[in-house]
């Protein structure tokens, strides 16, 4: 895969394996929450109650201070007094109702807060068997987005060998349509061009434009190699010129487009 496949199927992994966190930690939160429903019904029963007992604490001193102003105004000597404690007993009377309401609201509290501990003692009896499906379920979340990731690296992967294959061929098409023109036009010997092919489409070019190195054929020279340089004088027949010479010819380093009678410059 190329750097920015690599990149891709990198960013692709890490979103999954965050992925995979958050939703364990989602199922986390809803397990905990669910332990933690029992604590909260009972905090708001407890509150609730104790609301009640403070409402009946506020009517019992209510009914007290009313039943003494009722007395204290039947025994007053005169009227004003007497409008005095009438008023006592008024006000009295008021905070009486109000703390009786208090009260009645307490308990409807309580009572609803019992009601939501029942439904949830209900479900806590399924909840082994809910955990379980929310387990299952997580799982199976789990593994599709990995077969998902998989696929998907998969089919990145041959798309990008696909690419690459098309760009060697590609290469190759244009080498071999440049060895066809160069040996056409005489620019390069149809038996080297023939080489380089060879060569090239079976071990791939080297970096610097040089040939690759042609198959071995044993007991001579390398299969498509022609000794260079024609017969004539101070030339050995089949051979190199004499003196201080070209490398031989297993370490020779050719070039594309080499001028084949460069040879009969070495003398």
């Amino acid at each position: 895969m190329n750097p920015t496949d690599r990149k891709r199927a990198r960013r692709e992994t890490t979103g999954f394996i965050l992925i995979t966190l958050l939703i364990g930690f989602l199922a986390a939160l809803l397990l905990g929450a669910c332990g933690s429903q029992e604590q909260k019904y009972l905090a708001l029963q407890a509150q609730a109650q104790a609301e009640a007992r403070a409402a009946d604490a506020r009517i019992a001193e209510a009914n007290s201070r009313a039943a003494q102003a009722q007395a204290a105004a039947q025994a007053a000597q005169s009227e004003a007094e007497r409008a005095r404690w009438a008023a006592e007993r008024d006000r009295w009377q008021a905070e009486l109702a109000d703390a009786q309401a208090q009260r009645e609201k307490a308990l409807a509290w309580a009572q609803v807060e019992v009601s939501k501990q029942e439904k949830y003692n209900i479900a806590a009896a399924n909840q082994p068997a809910l955990t379980a499906y929310l387990l299952l379920g997580l799982g199976g979340a789990i593994a599709f987005l990995l077969i998902v990731v998989v696929i998907k690296l998969a089919n990145d992967r041959a798309t990008s060998n696909d690419n690459w294959r098309r760009q060697q061929e590609t290469r190759h098409a244009q080498l071999l349509e440049t060895l066809v023109l160069a040996s056409a036009t005489g620019a390069v010997r149809p038996d080297l061009a023939a080489s380089a092919a060879r060569g090239y489409l079976g071990q791939g070019q080297q970096p610097g434009g040089y040939l690759p190195a042609e198959p071995q054929n044993p007991g001579g020279p390398p299969m498509g190699y022609l000794p260079p340089g024609p017969v004539g004088p101070g030339h050995r027949r089949g051979g190199r010129p004499p003196g201080h010479g070209p490398a031989p010819w297993h370490k020779e380093t050719r070039i594309i487009g080499q001028d084949p009678d460069a040879w009969n410059e070495w003398e």
